[in-house]
């Protein structure tokens, strides 16, 4: 009898039956089923060791990590004598569990599509910066946007509506301005629920009360 010993599953594998229904005799059968057994599987070895607390959370100190664990022995066992027990060395891994691995993953993941968007919305907020702003009649909302941040925030806004049959016929007067969401057909207006395309009304309405009644006074244009 030699002194060799080998770990064997609990459960027979196929290979061990295979083999001990081979086999010729007891101690043959033995044998070759002992052979055939699965080496097991070896634990990954760690990187470096680490102390834990008793709650089983790292402990952090000057000499809390190593590559051996026998660097930690004394530190450990002073802890344990001095501030309790249960402190422990423990090995440290690089490969998580797998289960933690997929989570990761799928946190990664969806955290780069939520920058790849933020990318792209910034680009298209920025892509026209540095182009000078063309002080026209604004065709979309981002050029209306940039006209106003060209702008001191708290200036009144004011609709102005030219009188042609009013004194010189150069006269300016201030109108209510509002602001609506609609649908155009052409260059006529749709109804809030048609087919039109989608587009920010901007409305001047002129004051049809009485001079002396109105709000505002008239003033001239800068032509004048």
């Amino acid at each position: 009898m030699n002194n060799q010993w080998k770990l064997v599953p609990v459960e027979a594998t196929r290979e061990i039956l295979v083999a001990m229904l081979k086999a010729d005799g007891h101690v043959n059968r033995y044998r070759d089923a002992i052979a055939a057994a699965p080496a097991p599987q070896q634990a990954p070895k760690p990187f470096m060791y680490g102390i834990m607390q008793p709650d089983g959370a790292p402990h952090y100190s000057e000499l809390c990590v190593s590559g051996e664990a026998s660097d930690l022995a004394s530190e450990v066992e002073s802890m344990n004598e001095g501030e309790g027990t249960g402190y422990r060395v423990v090995g440290l891994y690089t490969h998580p569990d797998d289960d933690e691995v997929n989570r990761l993953r799928a946190e990664r993941d969806a955290l780069q599509l939520r920058l790849n968007a933020a990318d792209q919305r910034i680009d298209e907020l920025t892509q026209h910066e540095h182009e000078p702003v063309n002080w026209a009649a604004p065709k979309t909302v981002r050029q209306l946007i940039r006209q106003l941040q060209t702008l001191d925030q708290d200036l009144e806004t004011h609709a102005m509506l030219r009188i042609p049959d009013f004194k010189d016929g150069k006269q300016v007067r201030s109108c209510p301005l509002s602001i609506s969401y609609e649908r155009m057909e052409g260059p006529w207006l749709s109804s809030y629920k048609g087919e039109g395309r989608k587009v920010i009304a901007i409305w001047a309405k002129p004051d049809h009360r009485d001079l002396q009644d109105q709000g505002e006074t008239l003033t001239e244009s800068a032509e004048s």
